[in-house]
């Protein structure tokens, strides 16, 4: 990820890729949550397009990796920073 654009690749069993470039400006995530279970469903969402992500991992996982999502895409979102000591 970066200030202009997100990147999403996933690979099937098979080895066939698909891609999608985002803007982070321009994508929210989305979650489905279980009351009992927490989250079930993760999705980025983009002009019309709906990507399904982490479906591999458990309700917690998913939560963590949401939280970790969503800090990333704000961190994009303010764009780069200037840092004279780095």
């Amino acid at each position: 990820m970066t200030p202009s654009e997100l990147r999403l690749r996933r690979v099937n069993h098979r080895g066939h890729r698909t891609e999608w470039v985002l803007n982070p400006l321009w994508v929210r995530l989305e979650t489905v949550a279980h009351e009992e279970f927490g989250i079930e469903k993760l999705y980025l969402v983009s002009r019309g397009q709906r990507v399904s992500i982490g479906s591999f991992l458990g309700p917690d996982e998913k939560a963590s990796f949401s939280n970790a999502l969503m800090t990333a895409l704000h961190a994009a979102r303010r764009g780069p920073t200037y840092n004279p000591l780095a």
